[in-house]
């Protein structure tokens, strides 16, 4: 096999890879009725952010979602008291979301189960040597797409 093809190969197995491990996880996520991946994402994100709150514009760039949808999710998660939006002082056109006690109690539910489900259908099924293969190559496909580092 020529290198190109390797090269070729290696990103269709990797968009395979990836595409069937997050249907997975979402349905069993479903079956255990637990929200899906990308209400885990924002409250993760959310938790991980000082004060547990970002702003809208800066969320939508943290997560795997459209702007759109980003919004449309927030505002999902708003009603169900999972998060919270205000006004940000300084740019009245902009808003924050600031995860709730609700919210962090969700995200640590939903991990319980996406941590085994990880373990079951990832973790376990590499060795560390591939693990870190996998982790330095896509850290730096990441770091020259994502941030423009070479």
């Amino acid at each position: 096999m020529s290198k190109k093809n390797t090269n070729i190969d290696s990103w269709a197995i990797f968009f395979k890879a990836f595409n069937r491990l997050h249907n997975l996880m979402q349905e069993k996520l479903s079956e255990a009725k637990l929200p899906g991946l990308e209400i885990y994402d924002v409250l993760w994100i959310l938790e991980q952010a000082p004060g547990k709150k970002l702003r809208l514009n800066s969320l939508a760039e943290k997560v795997y979602l459209s702007p759109y949808n980003v919004t449309r999710l927030v505002q999902r998660l708003e009603k169900e008291n999972l998060i919270t939006k205000s006004q940000c002082d300084q740019d009245k056109r902009g808003y924050y979301a600031k995860l709730t006690t609700k919210g962090e109690k969700l995200r640590k539910k939903i991990w319980k189960t996406y941590s085994l489900l990880i373990e079951e259908y990832y973790t376990s099924k590499l060795g560390q040597k591939e693990h870190k293969a996998i982790f330095d190559g896509l850290t730096k496909v990441y770091l020259k797409n994502h941030l423009n580092v070479e």
